[in-house]
């Protein structure tokens, strides 16, 4: 079973290519977190998890769905990241994950996107996603073999450096940064709903036509790059910059 993560298309595209090379289920965490009704799932194949890089490790929000759930049959984990640059040691804590979960931990590797954390970064225009996507195919193709007979994987060795990003600049990260505040909608709104429909944790919803959000946030980008007005804005840091998502 592949299991994904994604605000802006890059991690769903791994997932997808790695599902379809071993015949697995696709299934979307972000929906299952929308949903809040799924409590175990059963799988012959492996277990793989694919997810974007938040400051060098899994988002939060990821690694507690793993723990909190129930995984049965074939006990063997993989983690899956997509990343701009590095991972730092993020493998310490997706095994810390799997060992939580009851899980064999058989590894992490990372795969090179175009930046997407539009609240912080500039961003690139979709259209560099796909020349990524393509580049980063037969690597992907590789580590569904690799998973499909059961063999550990290890991310690219360009890509572990800097584990103090994954161990104190992570928690800093999240405490001055990942919240709601500072979202809010222009006038060039139209009140779609589709923030509402892509917010993998509930915490949009219209009032007086336009989006409201709550203080469950986890930056996934989901809202700002889904919206089909580019009306969204984070603070000042948002303007101008382009909208990205990735969808092939």
């Amino acid at each position: 079973m592949v299991l994904y993560f994604s605000g802006s298309g890059n991690s769903k595209y791994a997932a997808k290519v790695i599902a379809k090379e071993t015949s697995d289920e696709l299934v979307s965490i972000n929906d299952l977190l929308k949903q809040k009704n799924a409590k175990e799932f059963t799988s012959e194949k492996p277990f793989v998890f694919v997810a974007p890089s938040y400051c060098c490790r899994f988002p939060r929000v990821v690694s507690n769905f793993i723990i909190t759930h129930k995984f049965n049959g074939n006990k063997k984990a993989y983690f899956i990241m997509t990343a701009y640059e590095l991972i730092g040691s993020a493998y310490k804590y997706n095994k810390k994950t799997a060992t939580l979960a009851d899980l064999e931990y058989c590894g992490t590797t990372s795969f090179n996107m175009p930046e997407n954390y539009i609240m912080m970064y500039p961003t690139f225009p979709s259209s560099e996603g796909v020349k990524a996507a393509s580049l980063i195919k037969d690597k992907l193709l590789i580590v569904a073999k690799d998973i499909l007979s059961g063999k550990s994987i290890t991310p690219p060795k360009d890509m572990t450096k800097s584990s103090y990003m994954s161990t104190i600049v992570n928690p800093i990260f999240y405490k001055m940064f990942v919240n709601a505040k500072g979202f809010y909608a222009t006038d060039e709104c139209v009140g779609c709903s589709k923030c509402v429909d892509e917010c993998p944790l509930n915490n949009i919803h219209i009032k007086n036509n336009k989006p409201v959000w709550g203080n469950n946030c986890t930056h996934c980008t989901a809202c700002i790059n889904h919206c089909p007005s580019k009306a969204i804005e984070y603070k000042k840091n948002t303007q101008c910059k382009e909208r990205y998502f990735l969808d092939i």
